[in-house]
């Protein structure tokens, strides 16, 4: 399967989309990272530095370092003679990755390109490691002054991509373990939408970088925007990428295709092409015995097609698994009223509207079980509420019209 031109061309309109918003989310990432200067302290010179033989810091230059090795040196006395030179390095990357206006940095980089350290190596070594003991933003400071003074801007743009996506990942778990939710949240979505943008630009300017592909695919698939999705997929198959990522790949397309292929079935559902929608979805449900939302609306077409035994048994699978969702007490008390059996249509419906006790179908259909059992109070109770919370509606309308013409 692979993507039309005005699907392509769509997915290009969407990239330039996101990219024009890369600038302000930058300016955003940099209010932050600014109040990290806070952790800097600057020593003012009153005379030239010499480094080391051939590096010179001239007077007036202030010399950054960070708080934490001020505090080392000073406990152990090292700082009494000199600073040594990694110390001042670290601090000045440490200047350039928190500022984008810092009023020395060109001194600064003039001074870390004479070191005579091969500074694109150190300092991508460094940040790697403060990535692995998960000290992020440690290691996306560092890479950010690090894609100033070096010319290695591919994989250094990169590896900032993916340190704002492991931020990303990180916010995410702190406000699942507080009970917050991502979309309300400034911070995620800044990271989020950062990092996207910044493997789209990896993907711009360097289209033949496919292992931005994989990473991509899974933005658009969080998203739900599949096609976007198994195009940036299909890309990295057609790339030099490893065969070790390839095979990945190819796993996740196989998966994706097969979400295609149940969003369709459920769209044909819900607008009543039962038929077309059980042949997407009973292949999935045989395949992924686990994909509830599948079983469910195998079990919702079976029930519409009157099909009562078959939708009941995919329910009650799907109470034994543990599932405990509304809809499916809803669907089983629907079948449960359609063999007669109004004492367990009440219980199940009873449980929906306990769930969710403003749904104003899940009301109706109480209502027309209780009326079946001969509670006519109840009945109408249920149908005036649902009335209620939404009287515009058609069905609650006709069951209101209906409920007054019951007589108790």
């Amino acid at each position: 399967m692979r993507l039309s031109y005005t699907q392509r061309n769509r997915g290009m309109h969407y990239m330039e989309s996101s990219l024009k918003k890369r600038n302000e989310l930058w300016d955003r990432l940099y209010q932050k990272l600014n109040t990290r200067l806070n952790d800097v302290a600057f020593i003012e010179l009153n005379k030239n530095v010499a480094l080391n033989d051939s590096l010179k810091i001239s007077k007036g230059i202030p010399l950054p370092l960070k708080s934490e090795y001020l505090v080392q040196g000073i406990k152990s006395n090292d700082y009494a003679d000199h600073i040594k030179l990694d110390k001042i390095v670290i601090s000045m990357m440490y200047v350039l990755g928190c500022t984008n206006d810092f009023k020395y940095k060109s001194e600064y980089i003039k001074i870390l390109k004479s070191t005579g350290v091969d500074i694109d190596s150190y300092i991508m070594t460094i940040a790697l490691n403060r990535a692995k003991e998960e000290k992020y933003w440690d290691a996306l400071i560092l890479l950010i002054a690090l894609d100033k003074i070096s010319d290695m801007h591919k994989y250094i743009r990169y590896n900032i991509a993916l340190t704002l996506k492991q931020l990303t990942s990180s916010r995410a778990e702190l406000l699942k373990k507080s009970n917050k939710k991502e979309a309300k949240d400034e911070e995620y979505e800044l990271y989020y939408n950062l990092s996207f943008t910044e493997f789209l630009k990896l993907e711009k300017d360097y289209p033949d970088f496919g292992i931005t592909g994989y990473h991509l695919g899974f933005y658009y698939l969080n998203e739900k925007k599949y096609s976007m999705a198994l195009s940036e997929w299909e890309r990295v198959m057609d790339s030099d990428e490893d065969e070790s990522v390839k095979d990945e790949v190819s796993k996740l397309i196989e998966e994706l295709k097969d979400i295609m292929e149940f969003e369709y079935g459920k769209k044909c559902i819900i607008e009543d092409n039962l038929l077309g929608g059980l042949r997407r979805l009973i292949p999935l449900v045989k395949k992924y015995d686990d994909w509830s939302e599948a079983k469910y609306f195998t079990a919702l077409a079976y029930r519409k097609l009157g099909n009562y035994k078959k939708a009941m048994s995919l329910l009650n699978e799907l109470i034994e698994s543990g599932e405990d969702f509304s809809e499916i007490y809803n669907e089983l008390g629907l079948c449960y009223i359609s063999f007669g059996d109004i004492k367990n249509a009440i219980e199940n419906l009873e449980r929906a509207v306990k769930a969710k006790e403003y749904d104003t179908g899940y009301l109706c259909n109480l209502g027309i079980a209780y009326y079946s059992a001969g509670k006519t109070k109840k009945a109408k109770e249920c149908i005036y509420k649902a009335y209620s919370i939404s009287p515009d509606d058609e069905i609650t309308k006709q069951c209101k019209i209906w409920a007054d013409s019951i007589i108790e």
